[in-house]
């Protein structure tokens, strides 16, 4: 009875002792493999299993740095690694997923069962493998070469280059190399066969390209300031023309619109006129005499965009354009004064606040007095030309109109018409002071003078009609 009962509690022991052991065991598996690769984990063809997550990752490198592909297309090879092929293998991420399966109870024991492949996590650089694959058909033989549309030599005109048929590597072929080589890392061979192609941008495309972007080269161009005449140059348009590109594809020609409008501001900057000093002359009263501005005065251009826009509906339409350019007024930057003492040496002893009028033919200028003080002036002014000079003398004005239309006989004897002469004031016979429209600048002699009278710009021939009552004192002299 007592050996009977010793087997049994022995056979409970060790019972009990095997399933401590056994559970022991389990949780001793359980933690190791809690953060590391469970048994049964590959990545690509590389064993990683019991590996930590930092293990994982410095295998995974390693790998991948000796995973060097041999490329044979006909008798060349060429060793490339596998950024070459374009492959970026996100290290990080495939480490996180080699140790995944181990977060969780279960998933540590199925690598005992089953083997756990996980795949390189890995993204593609199309540029690289299609620079890699032209590199290796220029090496091999006669690649083809797609028509294109190019500058000639004085790069004022578009050229069409044509294209050449020749032999491609099997696109399919590449792409299986880079399959292979980012999901196994590691080395291998891969042979590429040569494949007889026609180029994808025949010569006939590129020609009728070539032909729209010169019509645009092609359209007259032109912007004025009101002075000058600019065209737009074949090497300025040839800069407009957009020719979308690709490998498969060659777009048509189109208008860039933002290097137009950038041609049309940069002109209008070149135009601009920045404002200078100007002096304003001061008589012993104080009053303001004279502006001497003209070449002080700065200009703008307010339009550029307006233009811009016009030009771009014009050549859309293929049509020329001739644009204009507006500009804004801007005063003199600082003015200088400058005061006039009365006269002492004058050409007429007037009494104290007597008005008359000073015509000097010598400096071409007209000057109005009060007295000694002069209060206008002096004025730029033209003067009769050699063959029909200005009278000189001491007159006094005897007509005044408002506007007038002049007739007379030129030296030729042929007769001549201007037509609404503002504000002629006459002092002698048909000798007049007037307003000259037809005039863009004053202050000079010789040929192109007058027929006799002093042509005034017409703002001060205004003031002095509305200054001066007639019978007003008009002294003419050299």
């Amino acid at each position: 009875m007592f050996r009977h009962k010793s087997k049994k509690w022995w056979l409970i022991t060790s019972t009990a002792v095997v399933a401590v052991l056994l559970v022991a065991g389990v949780v001793v598996f359980s933690g190791y493999f809690a953060d590391r690769a469970v048994p049964g984990t590959k990545v690509g063809s590389t064993s990683v299993a019991g590996l930590t997550q930092a293990q994982v990752l410095e295998a995974l490198k390693q790998e991948a740095t000796a995973a060097k592909v041999t490329l044979k297309v006909s008798d060349q090879s060429k060793v490339v690694n596998l950024s070459e092929l374009g492959i970026n293998i996100d290290f990080d991420k495939t480490a996180e997923n080699a140790v995944h399966q181990g977060n969780t109870f279960l998933g540590r024991f199925k690598g005992l069962v089953k083997t756990n492949q996980v795949a390189p996590v890995y993204t593609q650089d199309s540029k690289a493998l299609s620079d890699l694959t032209t590199e290796l058909e220029e090496s091999s033989g006669t690649p083809v070469q797609n028509a294109a549309v190019e500058l000639n030599d004085e790069g004022t005109a578009f050229i069409a280059v044509p294209g050449k048929e020749g032999f491609i590597i099997s696109r399919e072929q590449m792409e299986d190399a880079v399959k292979r080589a980012a999901t196994e890392l590691e080395p291998f061979e891969q042979r590429l066969e040569l494949e007889e192609t026609q180029p994808a941008i025949t010569t006939e495309q590129a020609e009728a390209v070539a032909q729209q972007a010169n019509d645009i080269v092609n359209l007259p161009v032109s912007i004025t300031d009101g002075i000058d005449v600019f065209e737009a140059s074949p090497q300025d348009k040839v800069q407009w023309v957009a020719i979308p590109t690709t490998e498969e594809m060659l777009g048509e020609a189109t208008v860039d619109s933002t290097k137009v409008t950038k041609w049309v501001q940069d002109l209008g900057e070149k135009t601009n006129v920045e404002p200078g000093k100007a002096v304003r002359n001061l008589n012993s009263r104080g009053d303001v005499v004279s502006v001497n501005e003209s070449a002080s005065i700065g200009w703008k251009v307010n339009n550029a965009d307006e233009v811009a826009k016009k030009l771009l509906e014009a050549l859309s339409n293929k049509e020329g354009f001739e644009g204009d350019f507006d500009y804004d007024k801007l005063e003199p930057s600082e003015w200088i004064e400058n005061t006039i003492p009365d006269g002492t040496n004058l050409v007429y002893a007037a009494k104290d606040g007597e008005k008359w009028i000073d015509i000097d033919l010598s400096n071409y200028t007209v000057s109005a007095y009060e007295g000694k003080t002069i209060v206008r002036g002096p004025i730029n002014m033209v003067p009769g030309a050699p063959q029909t000079p200005t009278v000189t003398g001491t007159y006094k004005t005897y007509l005044k109109l408002p506007s007038q239309t002049m007739r007379g006989y030129n030296v030729d004897g042929t007769r001549y018409e201007t037509p609404d002469v503002p504000w002629p004031m006459y002092f002698f016979e048909d000798y007049a002071l007037h307003g000259a429209y037809w005039r863009s600048s004053f202050g000079y002699g010789g040929d192109a003078g007058s027929h006799g009278c002093v042509n005034m710009p017409v703002d001060e021939a205004g003031w002095l009609y509305d200054w001066a009552p007639l019978g007003t004192t008009v002294v003419s002299h050299y």
